[in-house]
This record gives structure tokens, C-alpha cells and sequence, in this order.
């Protein structure tokens, strides 16, 4: 990470220690929690994501890890736009502040609404990611409204293989294909990130 990257990740992280004092989006807390358990997945999703192009829109954003989290390190001159999806009210406003706190009104905006009920009225060509929201199933169906997307980024840990598994067996192979996948460790547990795209 370069200095200013630096600067901005502990930005972000002061940001949400204060607003999680009053409301619950993280048990995550410390300089070394935050590396591990946030910084590091937005790190490896930024360099994952770097080849693609286009809106990027960050499906229950919850504290901003990662969407807007790796919005700030990309910095605010950065070409790809970012919509950060969140229903529950406050850590929307939470969200509209860090966005204002960080310098990133320009290519970051606020959806507050279920993903469901916004699918529509997302960027056409979008590159969904979604951590810690839910099965691939029950993702698929939000999304699916949408009448365009390019790719789902999906943050997983050591269970990726049998939960494709048993969405195969639902149909969901005939829909979707996994286009690549990488995999890393982080505080000693495996992650993997999977780029997946619709079937023409």
C-alpha cells in the first residue's frame, strides 16, 4: 500500500470504530482486527477486481467492508463508479457520512433499499459484490432483476465448494459459471474470492 492508501484505510477505520460505539457494525475492533479481518479482504478484492470495468455496486454493504472500503483506497480520481446497496437505515446514513468523511461523494452513492427492491434501478453492466450476505442462491434471486450485470465477486471462506455444489444441483450451473476463483489466507483462515457472470 502506498502512503496515501494508508492514510485513507485508517480513515475509514476511525470512521467506523466511532459510529460503531452507537450502533452494531463490527465485532471486528484494534489495529490488528481491522488488517485482518477487513483490510485484508478489500486488498485482495481490489487487486481482483482491477482487470474489470464498469459500476460496481456492493450488494448489503452493512459497515462498507468492501465496497467502500476499497473505494477509498482506489481514491477518489478512480474511474469505476460504486453504489453501495444497504436497507437498514442507519448504517445507511453511516455509510453517507464515511462517503462525505472520505472525499468520495463523486463515485460513491447510497442506495438505502433491499437489493430486491433496487435491482432495477442499477447501472446496466454492473459488477455485483457481495461478504457475508447469504448463499449464491438466494443472491441470484435478488439480483435478477436486474436486466443486465457482468459479474458477481463473491468473498467466501473454506465452504465455497459444497455450497456451489448443492446450488449446481438446484439449477444454478445452468444460470451462472465461474469464470475464476483465487485464494488467500487471512488471520489463519482460508478465503477465496470467485468472479462469477451470467450464461449468455
Amino acid at each position: 500500500m502506498s502512503p496515501e492508501q494508508a492514510h485513507r484505510a485508517f480513515q475509514f477505520s476511525q470512521g467506523l470504530y466511532r459510529a460503531n460505539e452507537v450502533q452494531n457494525l463490527t465485532r471486528i475492533t484494534g489495529a490488528e482486527g481491522f488488517v485482518e479481518g477487513h483490510l485484508r479482504d478489500a486488498a485482495e478484492g481490489m487487486k481482483f477486481m482491477r482487470s474489470s470495468s464498469g459500476p460496481r455496486v456492493d450488494l448489503g454493504s452493512g459497515s462498507g467492508v468492501p465496497g467502500l472500503l476499497i473505494a477509498a483506497l482506489e481514491g477518489p480520481d478512480h474511474p469505476n463508479k460504486w453504489a453501495l446497496v444497504e436497507s437498514e437505515f442507519h448504517k445507511s446514513e453511516y455509510l453517507a457520512t464515511s462517503v462525505k468523511e472520505l472525499g468520495l461523494t463523486s463515485r460513491v452513492t447510497i442506495h438505502h433499499s433491499r437489493i430486491e427492491s433496487v435491482a432495477n434501478q442499477l447501472p446496466h453492466g454492473a459488477n455485483f459484490v457481495a461478504r457475508a450476505l447469504g448463499k449464491i442462491e438466494k443472491i441470484s434471486q435478488w439480483i435478477s432483476d436486474c436486466s443486465t450485470w457482468n459479474t458477481l465477486v463473491l468473498f467466501k471462506g473454506p465452504g465455497w465448494d459444497d455450497e456451489w455444489r448443492n446450488a449446481s444441483e438446484l439449477g444454478m450451473a445452468k444460470k451462472m459459471t465461474i469464470h475464476r476463483e483465487y485464494s488467500y489466507e487471512s488471520a489463519g483462515k482460508k478465503r477465496v474470492l470467485i468472479e462469477i457472470a451470467p450464461k449468455k
